[in-house]
């Protein structure tokens, strides 16, 4: 019908971050066809019938939105990306033994992971004081996650043996 005009819209990527499932909903465009009270039907490529759906995996998603006629053919890609961040390395220390808490980030994703206390911003740090350290990873599509890391003050022992020469 050529006095149609687009129906809906969405946009040509969506970006889900650390998500199992993300909402898609298209922006509707008001009714653009010559009949009168016509009803919007949607179908997408997963099966639902509903305006909006939900994925749950990476992939092309497609809507046909038909109304009185009209019919529009949306698609959109979904891209599900996970960011992880760890901290290997000793997380305790000793002041009286002048030794401090070594950790370095790690992620297995690809982009940048450092810590928030240092300046500048290092994937390694160095501590003497007790408390959580805060460190990020952002992969190269922009989704991140920030981690909190306990770095704890532990000493070994104190263990005396009196000799001969020890005092009553």
């Amino acid at each position: 019908n050529s006095n149609c005009t687009s129906l809906a819209s969405l946009p040509a990527t969506i970006l889900a971050c650390n998500q199992n499932s993300i909402p898609v909903v298209p922006v509707p465009v008001a009714k653009n066809c010559l009949r009168a009270n016509t009803v919007r039907n949607y179908r997408w490529s997963n099966g639902d019938t509903e305006m909006g759906t939900t994925a749950y995996g990476s992939g092309p998603l497609t809507l046909i939105v038909d109304e009185g006629g009209c019919s529009d053919t949306l698609r959109t890609v979904v891209s599900f990306e996970y960011v992880d961040i760890n901290a290997e390395g000793d997380n305790n220390f000793c002041l009286e033994q002048k030794d401090s808490a070594a950790l370095k980030l790690t992620s297995s994703t690809d982009g940048v992971v450092y810590w928030l206390n240092t300046n500048p911003p290092s994937d390694s740090i160095y501590s003497r004081r007790e408390g959580f350290l805060q460190a990020i990873a952002i992969n190269k599509s922009g989704c991140s996650i920030t981690g909190s890391f306990l770095v704890e003050e532990v000493c070994p022992p104190f263990i005396f043996i009196p000799n001969a020469f020890t005092p009553d």
